[in-house]
């Protein structure tokens, strides 16, 4: 484009925002407008001479595939603009070195081996140059030879259609050992990283969309730099899982990043609908099936040095009087999936085991009777030791008190109370240890909940109280556990005394709060989930100390937020975790005034005026 020496100035904004065309060239005198231009933006711009000569492009990047005959890795280069009286059909190609990109007599790149080279078109006494750089690819993946004849993934291709990416362990006989900046961006697939890998660059993987993605990577990993695993600017729901060794560099990597990485040690995983987590030394999970009931399972996740073409799965009961299995052994994927089915009462557990290969997992699954039984208002199951789950109410008590026992049993757990637009205070006897999900869900006029003292409460389980009416709750200090949105959307409740015991702040659990204006969070707390208080009504919020990560959207539009204080400095602060709310005082207790976290944490707070706070 050429502009004359009366053009005095060019905007930055005059060629809009965003995309870069960096063989995009101004034409005009040394010192003009467009020259002070291309040297405000010389990354997206190129300048000119009227008595210069200038290629079409200026950088050329070239694929080579190795391993193929059919190897088309060639770029054409023509000239972009000549004075006049430059004779342009009689043009002059050389290379600065041939072994890397050799160019034809009419300007035909064709890539050689890895590298750089200047391509000069030469007319007359006018030269022209291109930088050419050639880097390879095969097997899916693009490459680049690094100085130890090892290999550095820069990115792949044709891999769409698959479920997940497997990186190989070599390409051509040479060894894959690091993964390099911006390889795999737009993720949406599982990754898996072979045992040759080394090194995991900043920038590595970008997940994608809704996914949530798995990468299992070996412990030969000893270095992941910062922010190797990104997510989308538009994703605010995307969790990395990364199955890896127990103290390995994947374990420590994630314990930084909470809100977007969930680690899990690399063993056959079971999952399925008759199973929930526990906390227990010997098992993380529990099977829970009632008489004739059928469920099924499946291994989601194989150990890395699992061997489909040599191992086997099979599955095995200890007692098969209490439950039943059938699985097909046709093939190792048949082989991935067991059904299996209640068949009598258990007084104590019995066990399914997976082994594959030479690992296995242990699964203790208990067999219940589902008889459903009603005593008066009250509807109920009964379980193994002879406790009482109440699953239904049928009053219309405005007062409610739950009796601890009904024909003498014990009543230990609470569900079915959802929906009852009567209720409008209960009181909850000391015996029940879990209040089960949905159990008050939206129970409109229910405003306080008592708990009798020396309550044994443990867990409060999900939307147990979304969207009723509660103003007033106070958590016995027993309670461990609160699932998320067990109090989303009450929109009334104004006071809450959190249990002492509490070990972390699930996701929306006091979403859309909006009367809640302020609440302490307990010493033992060590996170904050997700939109945990999101648009809430809080106006003052202190982090203790234990607390090591706030996830996203943790507290944002929460518009009446002016004070925060955080007393972990070593705390990790997620994405928009504090976006939109209308802090005036934000300050971080301790000697170092820079915390980790995402650098739009606290955008949006117009009111900002001071802060004793960095976020790096």
């Amino acid at each position: 484009m050429d502009y004359p020496d009366s053009v005095t100035e060019i905007s930055d904004d005059m060629f809009g925002g965003g995309y870069k065309n960096t063989d995009e060239v101004l034409i005009g005198s040394a010192g003009s407008a467009a020259d002070r231009y291309v040297k405000r933006h010389s990354d997206t711009k190129r300048f000119c001479t009227p008595d210069q000569m200038i290629l079409e492009k200026g950088n050329v990047s070239i694929v080579k595939l190795v391993g193929s005959e059919w190897d088309y890795s060639m770029e054409q280069l023509s000239i972009l603009y000549a004075p006049d009286s430059v004779d342009t059909t009689n043009v002059e190609w050389l290379s600065s070195n041939d072994e890397i990109a050799s160019v034809s007599t009419y300007g035909a790149v064709t890539a050689q081996k890895q590298g750089s080279a200047v391509i000069t078109a030469k007319c007359g006494e006018l030269t022209a140059d291109c930088i050419v750089t050639v880097s390879y690819k095969a097997e899916g993946f693009y490459y680049t030879e690094l100085s130890d004849g090892t290999l550095e993934i820069t990115g792949c291709y044709d891999q769409n259609e698959s479920e997940e990416i497997q990186i190989p362990e070599a390409i051509n006989g040479q060894k894959v050992t690091v993964i390099g900046e911006n390889a795999f961006p737009r993720l949406s697939q599982d990754v898996t990283i072979p045992s040759t890998v080394t090194t995991i660059k900043k920038n590595a993987f970008e997940a994608y969309n809704w996914y949530h993605l798995q990468i299992t990577i070996p412990e030969s990993v000893k270095t992941i730099e910062e922010n190797a695993v990104l997510v989308d600017d538009k994703v605010y729901h995307t969790v990395y899982k990364f199955y890896g060794l127990k103290g390995s560099v994947a374990e420590k990597y994630a314990e930084k990043y909470t809100d977007i990485i969930e680690f899990i040690e690399d063993k056959v995983v079971i999952a399925g609908d008759a199973l929930y987590k526990v906390e227990n030394e010997e098992y993380n999970v529990q099977g829970m099936l009632s008489v004739g009931e059928k469920s099924e399972l499946s291994v989601s996740h194989l150990p890395m040095n699992v061997d489909k073409t040599k191992d086997k799965i099979t599955w095995k009961v200890s007692d098969s009087k209490n439950i039943s299995i059938e699985y097909s052994e046709d093939s190792f994927e048949d082989a991935m999936t067991v059904k299996v089915k209640g068949l009598k009462k258990t007084d104590i557990p019995v066990t399914l085991t997976c082994t594959v290969g030479t690992q296995s997992v242990t699964i203790p699954f208990e067999i219940y009777d589902n008889t459903v039984y009603k005593n008066g208002e009250y509807i109920y199951t009964e379980n193994n030791d002879g406790t009482i789950n109440i699953t239904g109410y049928t009053g219309e008590d405005a007062n409610l008190s739950i009796p601890d026992k009904i024909e003498g049993k014990t009543v230990v757990s609470l569900q079915g109370f959802a929906d009852n637009d009567d209720i409008q205070s209960v009181t909850i006897p000391r015996t029940v240890t879990e209040i089960q999900y949905y159990a008050f869900k939206n129970c409109v006029n229910l405003a306080n909940v008592t708990f009798e003292t020396s309550s044994q409460l443990k867990n409060i389980g999900k939307y147990a109280f979304e969207a009723s009416g509660l103003k007033n709750i106070t958590i016995p200090n027993s309670v461990s556990e609160i699932g998320a949105q067990a109090f989303g959307n009450c929109s009334r409740l104004e006071n809450v005394t959190l249990s002492k015991k509490l070990k972390g702040i699930e996701y929306e659990v006091f979403y859309k709060c909006v009367s809640l204006k302020s609440i302490t969070i307990p010493e033992n707390v060590t996170y904050i989930a997700e939109e945990a208080f999101c648009e809430s009504g809080l106006t003052t919020i202190i982090i203790p100390k234990n607390v090591e990560s706030i996830g996203y959207y943790a507290f944002r539009n929460s518009e009446q937020l002016k004070k925060v204080v955080i007393k972990n400095k070593a705390v990790y602060i997620g994405k928009a975790a504090f976006m939109y709310c209308a802090i005036e005082s934000l300050t971080l207790e301790g000697t170092d005034n820079q915390i980790t976290g995402n650098r739009y944490a606290f955008s949006n707070n117009k009111k900002l005026v001071s802060s004793s706070i960095g976020v790096k």
